[in-house]
């Protein structure tokens, strides 16, 4: 049995996934499967794969048709035999050593989680540092208390950064009905059956931010689509979660404060019918309820509405946050 399946979901990244591919192939740890997902790609992304997978026997490639990242992932953990699962997303790569070095914290701390850091790289060169579970090493923490963190914003919902026991995938899919907010919907009902999470106090994973990709496709044009998404994530979360109503009351919050950070993102069309009603709701729970949010600066517009919770103030931070966001692109 491979000591980590590491699975790829591929669709139509030629650009990309020949990085990707070489980042896991040369890792230090040789004892993997590489489950390749080519979820209906029509570039050359399938030939660059089948190259890999020639000279590479560790390499399993799956072909199906287009159906979105969750199903891509869910066709990988379905032929998954490894120990340990790690999802990588084929337009983003991993640094040397970072599979060994995720494996020996699991065994060295007989962990079901080990949890790492991770980098956002920009186009134009920059990179950004991202602390997932700010937690000494040496610290192991339960499910329970990873949802505390997750709820306090010093944990993160990303899939990539972690590694997992696969038989924590047992009766837990990504939802394929979710274009965006896969990872919010899937990360906690899976970390919360853990025992021990461990913390890896190291970033081995590049996260790419690629002008096209899902999470940077944003636009006036598809708002409703994707807060709709991001709203059956949130569903989700409240079918699993419906018998414990601690839990259940902090998801309406951490949904509240999802839903202010598009409230307040320039980009998105504020007109719709859905977005009047989020917006109503947003106004009155935020005057009523202690809700963390996850910027200062929502904060700071949140704070002026809990003490005048008005839509025209509303707006009228609205109208100041667009501003100073067409201010900042000028002379960025």
């Amino acid at each position: 049995m491979a000591k980590i399946s590491v699975i790829v979901p591929v669709y139509n990244i030629k650009n990309y996934i020949g990085r990707c591919l070489k980042s896991i192939v040369e890792q230090s740890l040789q004892e993997i499967e590489i489950i390749v997902v080519n979820d209906g790609s029509k570039d050359e992304s399938s030939c660059i794969v089948e190259d890999f997978a020639k000279v590479d026997r560790r390499i399993t490639v799956v072909d199906k048709q287009n159906g979105g990242l969750s199903s891509a992932r869910n066709a990988g953990l379905d032929v998954a035999t490894g120990e340990y699962i790690l999802h990588i997303d084929g337009d983003d790569w991993i640094e040397q050593g970072c599979l060994e070095a995720l494996y020996q914290k699991a065994m060295m701390d007989d962990l079901d989680v080990v949890v790492s850091d991770y980098w956002k790289d920009y186009d134009n060169g920059s990179k950004i540092y991202i602390t997932d579970m700010p937690k000494g090493q040496g610290d192991i923490i339960d499910g329970q208390m990873w949802l505390e963190y997750f709820f306090a914003r010093k944990a993160t919902q990303s899939v990539f950064n972690k590694l997992v026991k696969r038989g924590l995938y047992s009766n837990v899919r990504h939802p394929e009905h979710i274009s965006m907010g896969e990872d919010l919907a899937t990360i906690p009902r899976v970390l919360y059956k853990a025992q021990r999470i461990g913390k890896l106090n190291k970033a081995y994973y590049r996260y790419i931010q690629r002008v096209g990709s899902i999470v940077n496709s944003v636009s006036s044009e598809n708002t409703d689509k994707t807060i709709n998404s991001l709203l059956a994530a949130f569903n989700v979360l409240q079918e699993f979660f419906c018998r414990k109503p601690e839990i259940v009351e902090q998801l309406e919050k951490y949904r509240i404060a999802q839903v202010a950070i598009f409230i307040f993102t320039p980009q998105i069309k504020k007109n719709s019918v859905l977005m009047q009603q989020l917006q109503g709701e947003y106004i009155n729970t935020n005057r009523t309820t202690d809700i963390r949010y996850s910027t200062g600066r929502v904060s700071f517009y949140s704070n002026i509405l809990k003490k005048v919770p008005s839509s025209h103030i509303l707006s009228l931070l609205q109208l100041i946050n667009y501003a100073l966001y067409m201010i900042y692109n000028k002379w960025k």
